[in-house]
């Protein structure tokens, strides 16, 4: 019998391959736009955050909400490969201090996972 993949994975492979979304998120984020990176979430969209044992992390629901967050994040971003697909890093003083992965449907994004959390971020500043 062939095991089935979990519907996190089906979820996570959905537009996997199509990087659009992010660059134009990243772009909106660069320039500080809030009804543009609105416009890029689902308006139902989902955001977990890993911030560490230090900040309040957790999870928000919403475009405005996300797009509140995603505006606190530095304005230095790269669109790279997490996990096989793609995704945000987001620099401060030369230092990976956020990456985010997402989950797009019909071109928008539905979830959004970030990781601030500065334990899990130490090996990114070795990849640069």
């Amino acid at each position: 019998m062939t095991a089935h993949p979990s519907r996190w994975w089906r979820r996570r492979r959905e537009g996997a391959h199509d990087a659009a979304p992010l660059v134009a998120l990243a772009e909106a984020m660069t320039e500080r736009d809030a009804a543009a990176i609105r416009r890029l979430l689902d308006p139902d969209v989902t955001m977990t955050i890993d911030s560490g044992p230090l900040e309040l992390g957790g999870e928000l629901r919403g475009h405005d909400a996300a797009a509140v967050e995603l505006l606190t994040y530095p304005s230095d971003l790269a669109v790279v490969s997490i996990n096989g697909a793609p995704g945000i890093v987001g620099r401060r003083d030369d230092r990976v201090v956020a990456t985010i992965s997402a989950s797009v449907r019909h071109g928008r994004i539905v979830t959004l996972w970030s990781v601030r959390n500065p334990e899990k971020l130490r090996g990114w500043d070795d990849r640069s």
